[in-house]
């Protein structure tokens, strides 16, 4: 009798055993991501234009990239010279101080779906390897980073991620403002070009912060 009770004690402990090993690894697979793609990560950079964004925009982003997740791991797709794609790791060591921020739009504004983020992907692996556009032309023949970002929203899932504005509507009073659009545009200075800065992404009120350090 007692190696009766014994057998079945051990047969118990067996499946309940079992059963907490099946529930642990339901709860590792239903553990949400901490990041999602097409969330948007900004940071502040070290370059002669990235002040000028600063000083234009009273911010101190100068720089972003959109995530995308392929086996496992965490890329950036980013509008640098040239587009191109840069483990997230990497990405935030190149920020000043490892200093980022990462946001995604707000649930209430939020309809992307595996289609629309492979269909975002697609277009933005499609524009790898063309030049950054030192003028801040609203075209496609060649992009800034904040232009990628929400020329892809756009285009790829028909979702804006905030208004544009052009260039009249930034702060373009500090000296060293003045100077890089003489070297780069002359006297023909395009004041009523759509444009789009990070931080006026950033900022837009249908993003939330995901992520700070």
């Amino acid at each position: 009798m007692k190696k009766i009770v014994f057998a079945l004690s051990l047969i118990a402990l067996a499946l309940s055993a079992g059963i907490f090993f099946s529930m642990s690894q339901v709860k590792k697979r239903n553990t949400p991501l901490p990041y999602h793609d097409g969330d948007v990560i900004f940071q502040a950079s070290n370059s002669r234009q990235c002040e000028a964004v600063k000083l234009a925009t009273h911010s101190d982003i100068s720089h972003c990239g959109i995530l995308f997740q392929q086996n496992n791991s965490w890329f950036i797709l980013e509008a640098v010279e040239p587009v191109s794609i840069i483990r997230l790791d990497q990405f935030i060591a190149r920020g000043i101080g490892g200093h980022y921020q990462i946001k995604r739009l707000k649930p209430e504004f939020n309809s992307l779906d595996s289609i629309k983020t492979k269909a975002m992907f697609s277009l933005g692996h499609s524009w790898i390897a063309r030049h950054y556009d030192i003028f801040f032309n609203w075209g496609y023949g060649e992009l800034y980073c904040s232009e990628l970002v929400w020329k892809l929203y756009h285009d790829a899932a028909g979702i804006d991620l905030c208004s544009l504005k052009t260039l009249r509507d930034y702060d373009l009073n500090a000296p060293l403002v003045k100077q890089m659009m003489a070297e780069r545009y002359g006297r023909e200075i395009p004041y009523q070009e759509n444009m789009i800065a990070p931080s006026d992404i950033s900022s837009s009120e249908k993003m939330m912060l995901v992520e700070e350090r």
